[in-house]
């Protein structure tokens, strides 16, 4: 192998070694669900992209305690060993700071992203949970979620979301 290429493999490997260094220090949002199964596909869809909506506007504003919030999708593909076999390698990974659930996808995110916001600069699995254990009363432009140790009283009406053609929420 010539020096050129030995050169060009090594600026290759820093740079991807520099993508993973930064990617490391994202806050981590795990999510399984089933986006190739013909019928969870689109609503599986549906939530990761209105999850995703939601995050981008929030790193843009320089996400949370200066770190980008971002989502982990794994496919499932509708069988239940297999949500369990990804939710449990999601539990496992200490980068994973909360595991998405099923309320709509924006305002799954809204919460999620208050919890690690509420958690304080170094986020933890456990400190994202005592967050959300501890939240309260939660208005998030209203539509109100309250989350204590005594009870967790989500989303409970039915609500049309509108994402525009820029990707910004508009109802």
């Amino acid at each position: 192998m010539s020096g050129k290429a030995r050169s060009l493999q090594f600026a290759a490997a820093v740079v991807m070694a520099l993508v993973a260094a930064t990617q490391a220090q994202d806050l981590l949002i795990g999510q399984v669900s089933s986006q190739t199964s013909p019928v969870t596909a689109l609503n599986a869809k549906g939530l990761y992209a209105g999850f995703n909506v939601y995050l981008e506007h929030i790193n843009s504003q320089g996400g949370v305690n200066g770190r980008k919030v971002r989502l982990v999708n794994k496919d499932d593909g509708v069988q239940t060993p297999k949500m369990l076999e990804l939710t449990k390698e999601f539990a496992a990974d200490k980068n994973v700071v909360a595991l998405a659930a099923s309320l709509d996808g924006f305002i799954a995110a809204k919460i999620t992203v208050e919890a690690i916001t509420r958690a304080g600069p170094n986020p933890t699995r456990d400190k994202v949970l005592k967050a959300l254990n501890n939240m309260g009363q939660l208005d998030l432009g209203g539509v109100y979620v309250d989350y204590s140790p005594k009870g967790r009283e989500g989303w409970g009406g039915v609500d049309l979301t509108i994402i525009g053609m820029n990707r910004k929420l508009l109802r």
